[in-house]
């Protein structure tokens, strides 16, 4: 067996992540790493993080950072059956429909709520995110709006509201950050929350955010973008986000055929000679892409035979990175 992958995967994932964040923020991190995992009340932390911290930024991270260090995605609500009729779901969607950016009390409780079981779903993480930001004098909103969870929402409008998010103004200025994704990811075949803390959803620029979230309020994207836009969009994955990679073409995510489609692919900041390799329905055989790099641009060309509804997949370093549905006429 080859052992190229475990060679170069250190030194790829420094150059896809290098650049990513204008700020360095690794003191905050460590300083969070070190506090505590349990806080009688969010008021107590907040305390300490104003002490810690004196810039706008520092303190959304420290927020950031603390949350996603401690907080569990709650699995057993999110993947049980009466999850849609619990009276803590329902709530809280009828409070999102109705006020999107309102301190209720029903958020601070969902706020101390997540502090003290160490578990919740999206918008008890946005609302925890909330309070801990009013408390350290940060001006932040909760965000309602519409998320792709999976291949299967390509060229699918959302038919409600399902998940949540938080924008926070430091030094004047709106960013955009989802602590939910930041704290790990779902394993869907296992019902399973997996923490890996990632940076990649903190103060992310409202372009490549609406990759991966479109609010219900479209102004709160800072971009021109439509819900339409949003659909088409390919299905992007965390690595894809984390990496920096940036799929120039193709744009949308949904092709119709007849029965062959042959499928060009740009790609802007994507090391040369990285693996690249691709998959036609979930599954199936991976198949070693040969590409092309020219004045930063990796470039190649997928050819699809299509009898049915299919999925196109992209993967580098064994990760799949961006996800295509192909429907035929």
């Amino acid at each position: 067996m080859s052992t190229r992958p475990y060679i170069i995967i250190p030194i790829v994932l420094f150059i896809f992540t290098e650049n990513l964040c204008a700020q360095n923020y690794a003191t905050v991190d460590q300083i969070v790493k070190e506090y505590s995992s349990v806080w009688p009340y969010p008021e107590d932390l907040a305390k300490q993080i104003n002490h810690d911290f004196s810039t706008q930024a520092e303190k959304a991270r420290a927020i950031y950072d603390w949350i996603a260090y401690n907080i569990s995605y709650d699995t057993k609500k999110y993947f049980s059956q009466d999850m849609y009729t619990t009276p803590y779901y329902v709530h809280s969607l009828i409070k999102i429909e109705k006020s999107y950016f309102i301190e209720a009390p029903y958020r601070i409780y969902m706020a101390e709520e997540a502090m003290y079981t160490k578990k919740t779903l999206c918008e008890g993480y946005a609302s925890l995110y909330k309070r801990l930001a009013d408390l350290t004098g940060l001006e932040c909103v909760i965000i309602p709006g519409y998320a792709k969870m999976l291949p299967e929402d390509i060229g699918r409008k959302p038919a409600s509201v399902n998940h949540t998010w938080n924008a926070v103004k430091t030094d004047g200025q709106w960013q955009l950050l989802d602590v939910t994704w930041g704290a790990g990811k779902l394993d869907y075949d296992k019902n399973i929350f997996i923490r890996d803390f990632s940076d990649a959803y903190f103060f992310v620029p409202p372009e490549r955010f609406f990759l991966q979230h479109c609010p219900k309020s479209l102004k709160w994207s800072f971009t021109d973008k439509t819900m339409e836009d949003f659909i088409a969009l390919p299905f992007f994955y965390r690595e894809y986000i984390s990496w920096g990679i940036d799929i120039i073409e193709p744009e949308k995510g949904l092709f119709y055929t007849s029965e062959k489609i042959r499928i060009k692919f740009r790609i802007k900041n994507f090391p040369k000679n990285t693996d690249l390799s691709y998959t036609i329905k979930e599954g199936g055989p991976w198949i070693t892409i040969y590409p092309r790099w020219k004045a930063g641009i990796t470039t190649f060309t997928i050819n699809v035979n299509v009898r049915h509804e299919t999925y196109l997949t992209i993967f580098t370093l064994s990760h799949a990175i961006a996800t295509y549905k192909i429907i035929p006429r």
